[in-house]
């Protein structure tokens, strides 16, 4: 993690939503995996591709996990559907969904000279403790 990143991290560490809605969002939606077993989707727009290393890739606008019993978009604001989750990115100009595993999501889009900030352990641990201060707001529903 650069020294960029940590400020960065200082900064948004009142504003949980914030960071975990833009630049770390992958790091979020790997702890919902972890914990409570989520599938990883990502939210791209193909009508706004960007180089990655010498490759075009599809912009990533968000990476967040869905609850596979509700069909949910579970991610730092909660649990909603999930156009109420795409509607918060409503100038998209060809929105797509991919579903990755993690390992996908770390290996082809995680890094150096690729869309997303390497994975890091420390800050998947920093997003669980977040989901776990209030696990209601993200575990399954149980009935």
């Amino acid at each position: 993690m650069g020294k960029w990143h940590t400020a960065r991290r200082l900064l948004a560490a009142t504003d949980d939503e914030e960071y975990y809605t833009g630049e770390a969002c992958a790091y979020f939606a790997m702890a919902l995996h972890g914990l409570f077993g989520y599938p990883i989707r990502m939210l791209v727009d193909e009508g706004m591709p960007a180089e990655w290393g010498g490759v075009e890739m599809p912009y990533v606008v968000h990476v967040y996990t869905v609850d596979p019993a509700t069909g949910d978009a579970v991610d730092i604001k909660g649990r909603r559907g999930e156009a109420d989750m795409r509607a918060d990115f409503f100038d998209l100009a060809d929105p797509a969904t991919y579903d990755l595993s993690p390992d996908e999501l770390e290996r082809e889009w995680m890094g150096d000279d690729l869309p997303l900030q390497a994975p890091s352990e420390t800050e998947t641990a920093e997003a669980r403790t977040v989901i776990m201060a209030n696990p209601d707001l993200w575990a399954p529903d149980r009935i």
